[in-house]
């Protein structure tokens, strides 16, 4: 979902069954709209989103985070940390000197 911008930058990796979202219902509307209560999403170079895991509007993924399985982010994530739950909270720190790019190639698990 785009509807409010959605900037996804290089060398990120998006696991199976990932869902982003930049609008929502408002779930007190009559009628459901969703009256422009979202936002942009905005995910920085080397984050890797796991599995399963779900972005919710106006967030920022910060630069080489990494988001746990299953994981509901509903607020900022800071640089190079780890996050995990429901709603999503730091739980570790991931080391900051990454040199790997994903290119058109695909690695297997080697």
């Amino acid at each position: 979902d785009g509807r409010n911008g959605l900037v996804i930058d290089s060398n990120v990796n998006i696991g199976s069954r990932v869902f982003i979202w930049t609008e929502q219902h408002d779930y007190n509307d009559p009628y459901f709209r969703c009256n422009n209560k979202g936002g942009k999403v905005h995910i920085e170079p080397r984050v890797w989103l796991s599995a399963g895991t779900i972005i919710l509007p106006k967030v920022t993924i910060k630069e080489g985070s990494v988001i746990a399985a299953g994981a509901v982010v509903t607020k900022d994530c800071e640089s190079f940390a780890l996050y995990g739950g429901v709603p999503a909270k730091k739980i570790g720190d991931r080391n900051k000197n990454l040199e790997y790019s994903l290119k058109d190639t695909y690695l297997h698990f080697y």
